[in-house]
């Protein structure tokens, strides 16, 4: 990543390790330095106007139960690959089949956009074996004018 390797046991691992590189980068770039003191003053402050709104931001003890579920492998199925049970593990009851299943067993290349906050981030990856190359490529970053936003970066 960054023209630097990336080991990652998890996909939010991985893209914490992305989004933190790239923020880091962005920072230094812009001549931007937060201390821990200015984030815990943006974090009191949000508390203030979420509270505001009739939305308090989480404490990280609701954060964690809700968030739980969804970072623990154990409480879900995983299917072996090109087994029947894959190809039909999204399937409902009385709605038409998914593409998926539709598609041999095997692997597809993965070619993905992700949109936070007006930046986009495209994945892609040929997802030919065991050891693959993603490249990323962000956009929308405000870079100054004439700088290259299509730059992808390899993990």
């Amino acid at each position: 990543m960054l023209a630097a390797p990336v080991q990652a046991e998890s996909a939010e691992e991985l893209r914490y390790s992305i989004l933190l590189a790239l923020t880091d980068r962005y920072a230094a770039d812009q001549g931007i330095d937060v201390s821990a003191a200015d984030v815990q003053a943006y974090l009191a402050e949000m508390r203030r106007f979420m509270a505001a709104k009739g939305t308090p931001l989480p404490d990280p003890a609701q954060a964690a139960a809700f968030w739980g579920p969804f970072r623990a492998d154990a409480v879900h199925e995983v299917y072996p690959a090109g087994i029947e049970a894959e190809a039909h593990a999204f399937d409902v009851s009385g709605a038409p089949a998914s593409p998926a299943a539709k598609e041999p067993p095997g692997l597809r290349p993965f070619d993905k956009t992700l949109t936070l906050q007006g930046i986009r981030f495209r994945v892609v990856s040929a997802n030919q074996g065991s050891i693959n190359r993603v490249t990323i490529s962000p956009s929308g970053l405000g870079l100054a004018p004439g700088a290259d936003q299509r730059r992808p970066l390899s993990a």
